[in-house]
């Protein structure tokens, strides 16, 4: 738990201490634990209350809404929920991990496989702090669709405007678990930290530029 707050305050040290001792069971356990309670949330506070709203805006024929929320109303929907963000936690950590693991390599970079999944499980914890953040906004708009990101300062563009669709991929905490990776990746795999940081954003930019490319496809 220790190792975890420290990511917020210290990650430095913390980077170093996953090099040496690789812990994954316990924060894999504790974050876990965390994201579900999150989930679950915004699921009895947020989305079951408003289902019917929610299901209005994405315009679902009346017929298959119906069907929608009687599925939302019963208990296998907090059953799909918990094993999605069971499944969710554990890919995104494993992908994220091994993309830097890789990334390490071509670098000809040091560090293996399991430190840098255990990076991951902990920068995650950012993640997790921004949801919980945006929870109490989403309890009182009455929706999931919280939009914390710099594309907030950009609402005089149109909704097609690619800039504004790239900065809804832009926010505090994704810069800021971006940075982490770098600091990962400079302390894991043993890089030059302004390079190793670069590259953690340069990885960032490529990603936001081809999901805001596939995102205005759909206007």
């Amino acid at each position: 738990m220790n190792l975890i707050l420290k990511i917020f305050y210290s990650p430095d040290d913390a980077f170093k201490e996953i090099k040496e001792k690789k812990p994954l069971g316990l924060p894999f356990l504790i974050l876990l634990i965390v994201g579900i309670l999150v989930s679950l949330l915004y699921l009895h506070f947020v989305i079951l209350p408003n289902k019917e709203t929610i299901l209005m805006e994405r315009n679902i024929p009346e017929q298959t809404m119906q069907k929608t929320m009687e599925f939302m109303s019963s208990p296998i929907f907090y059953v799909i929920t918990l094993i999605s963000s069971v499944f969710g936690f554990l890919i995104t950590t494993l992908a994220v991990g091994f993309i830097y693991f890789i990334v390490s390599l071509l670098m000809s970079g040091k560090g293996d496989f399991i430190a840098y999944w255990s990076s991951t499980i902990h920068i995650y914890a950012i993640s997790l702090l921004g949801s919980l953040i945006a929870f109490p906004i989403a309890l009182i708009k009455r929706s999931p669709a919280v939009h914390l990101d710099f594309s907030l300062l950009v609402q005089f563009l149109s909704e097609k405007n690619f800039i504004r669709l790239f900065l809804t991929h832009a926010n505090f905490f994704t810069l800021w678990a971006t940075f982490l990776y770098g600091l990962a990746l400079h302390y894991i795999g043993e890089i030059n930290k302004k390079k190793a940081i670069f590259t953690s954003f340069s990885l960032w930019l490529f990603y936001a530029l081809i999901a805001t490319f596939f995102k205005s496809l759909k206007f």
